[in-house]
């Protein structure tokens, strides 16, 4: 059975292992399609389309499993403006209006805490444990660091990016 949540497309796995059919993989070239996920403890499989939205060889979307579709997912949320997305208008991360904001501490502390709270409201496969934001004036930019747990199975993760800012 698959399910969307937020965006994301679910594969739900039987317990005794048996894989269940999934409308987005008619194909079934799941990587775990034994039933078996590659995080330790979990038996399902998260996936989620590639952000790029390529087409593979069969014709159907590129897709991300695991460990990549929950990053993917963190991508696609820090990556979309709110309003930009007609069905979904609070959808995303307000981080493309800190690019002309002061490359310093006090901005920093913000951007933190916007990524923090979209992630709670929008990824709920995760517990954000810690988002860390550098400002590098020298630089103009912004390395960020998201320390997360996955809810199913406890796997602790990271996630960095860079945020290039514009000089003043």
């Amino acid at each position: 059975m698959a399910r969307i949540i937020d965006g994301a497309v679910i594969d739900y796995y039987d317990i005794d292992g048996g894989a269940s059919p999934s409308q987005f993989n008619p194909s079934n070239s799941n990587p775990a399609s034994n039933g078996t996920s590659t995080i330790p403890g979990v038996n399902f499989t998260f996936s989620d389309f590639l952000f790029t939205m390529t087409i593979d060889s069969n014709g159907s979307p590129t897709v991300e499993y695991d460990f990549d579709a929950i990053k993917q997912s963190i991508q696609t949320i820090l990556s979309t403006s709110p309003g930009e997305r007609m069905m979904l208008p609070t959808f995303g991360c307000n981080v493309p209006s800190y690019v002309f904001e002061p490359c310093n501490a006090l901005t920093a502390r913000n951007l933190s805490a916007d990524i923090k709270d979209v992630l709670i409201e929008w990824e709920n496969r995760i517990s954000v444990d810690s988002v860390d934001v550098t400002p590098s004036p020298d630089q103009n930019a912004f390395y960020i660091d998201i320390n997360y747990t996955l809810i199913f199975g406890g796997a602790v993760q990271t996630y960095s990016a860079q945020l290039q800012t514009q000089p003043l």
